[in-house]
């Protein structure tokens, strides 16, 4: 089954927080492989989180380490 870019977005997204299944991970490949756009999309999406996660251990470079794993847990959800 092709699933289109909306679909692909969502599963790019979800795939930032959580890991996909095996089926999801195939129709994005199979996605991917066809969408100059959505591989784009996913390459802007990894850069922003890094980018956000940066600033979060920059900014919270005093904090505790559970507190930093918490502040990007409610970041996360």
């Amino acid at each position: 089954m092709i699933i289109n870019c909306k679909q692909a977005t969502e599963l790019i997204t979800k795939s930032e927080y959580q890991k996909l299944s095996l089926s999801e991970r195939w129709r994005l490949w199979r996605h991917l492989r066809l969408c100059e756009f959505c591989r784009l999309f996913r390459l802007q999406n990894k850069l922003i989180g890094k980018a956000l996660k940066d600033e979060v251990d920059k900014k919270a470079s005093g904090l505790a380490p559970e507190d930093k794993e918490k502040i990007i847990n409610s970041m996360n959800e």
